[in-house]
């Protein structure tokens, strides 16, 4: 089972924070959250997609795993109990049928690459309710205040509404 090594956290951290990028280009962020818990996000640089594991603060084992797309949590979690035997999961696209990868896709087709992180491009979706994706993005590399947002269906992947927004005057 996966483990966080805690006295090398404490022996890094400034403030309760560590932040590292390895040979691989996988930036590393552990943080203290809690006196119970340290969080460490893993993403490869510039990348929209984020590995979460949640780590017990004492023993530095594996408390919650899942991943992360523009800071919404998608697909499958997972939550351990103290010994690391599995307690839950749980799916966090249950209700969206018109998954990420196919809304990457999708916009990919309007010219922007989701996966890699681009200034005045944005995603995130609705948690409750009626399931929506909704994407930001400049109307061009000129209009950096420009922004269409565009509200596409979670089910079918049908673009609902794009609207042109000025974000300053």
């Amino acid at each position: 089972m996966e483990r966080l090594d805690i006295l090398n956290f404490k022996k890094h951290a400034i403030n309760g924070e560590y932040v590292f990028v390895t040979e691989d280009k996988m930036k590393i962020r552990q943080w203290r959250s809690s006196p119970e818990s340290i969080i460490q996000e893993s993403a490869l640089v510039n990348s929209t997609e984020t590995l979460y594991h949640e780590f017990d603060s004492q023993s530095g084992q594996i408390k919650i795993t899942g991943k992360r797309f523009y800071g919404f949590p998608v697909g499958e979690w997972k939550q351990f109990s103290k010994d690391g035997s599995l307690l839950k999961s749980w799916n966090e696209d249950r209700n969206y049928d018109f998954n990420v990868e196919q809304l990457v896709a999708k916009v990919k087709e309007l010219g922007f690459n989701l996966k890699i992180s681009s200034p005045g491009v944005w995603v995130s979706r609705t948690r409750n309710g009626l399931p929506f994706y909704y994407v930001t993005y400049p109307v061009s590399a000129k209009s950096p205040y420009v922004v269409y947002k565009v509200k596409i269906d979670g089910k079918t992947g049908k673009i609902l509404s794009q609207e042109e927004i000025k974000t300053r005057n």
